[in-house]
């Protein structure tokens, strides 16, 4: 598939009278507006709870990497298009290691829970995913379920299959 030429589109609205330019005009900036909303380059993440980052506290809105700060934040996300999703969660050294509590989260998709993972003092990084989905739309919630004090992480990316998209999310995904 041939990028977009510019030269191509000056070319086709001199060769047209005034009127036919315009609305040429107008089409072909629906049509770059239209593909620009329809695929987000970035989930756009909803939050609930206390988190530290890239975070809009007035619009409960963050972008990656996001830190979670307390238990039962949960961050939501929408897709679309996509057979698979990936996320990383990378965790720091826990406060009370030595008494074997780690950072823990609840991955659920479609409202339904998924798995439970943790990490552990070999283990600091949780690299989680979910395979084999309909192209349909599907809603991600990841949820600290630990206490604080066992240790912080940050959701560090999240990842869809080759054609997937980022979609808005919806304020009633819980």
């Amino acid at each position: 598939m041939r990028s977009f030429e510019p030269c191509l589109l000056l070319t086709l609205l001199l060769s047209v009278d005034i009127k036919q330019a315009i609305i040429l005009a107008v089409a072909v900036l629906c049509l770059l507006c239209t593909s620009l909303a329809s695929a987000q380059s970035e989930p756009q993440l909803l939050l609930q709870g206390r988190f530290g980052g890239s975070v809009d506290e007035n619009a409960d809105l963050g972008t990656l990497p996001l830190m979670f700060s307390w238990p039962s934040s949960s961050v939501y996300l929408t897709f679309h298009n996509s057979s698979k999703i990936s996320a990383t969660i990378s965790a720091l050294t826990p406060t009370h290691a030595s008494a074997g509590y780690y950072t823990r989260f609840a991955f659920y998709l479609d409202q339904q829970q998924i798995s439970v993972e943790s990490t552990n003092p070999d283990n600091t990084v949780i690299y989680w995913n979910a395979t084999g989905l309909t192209l349909d739309e599907h809603n991600l919630t990841i949820t600290q379920v630990s206490e604080a004090s066992y240790g912080e992480a940050s959701l560090t990316s999240l990842t869809l299959a080759s054609g997937g998209r980022w979609a808005i999310s919806s304020s009633n995904l819980v």
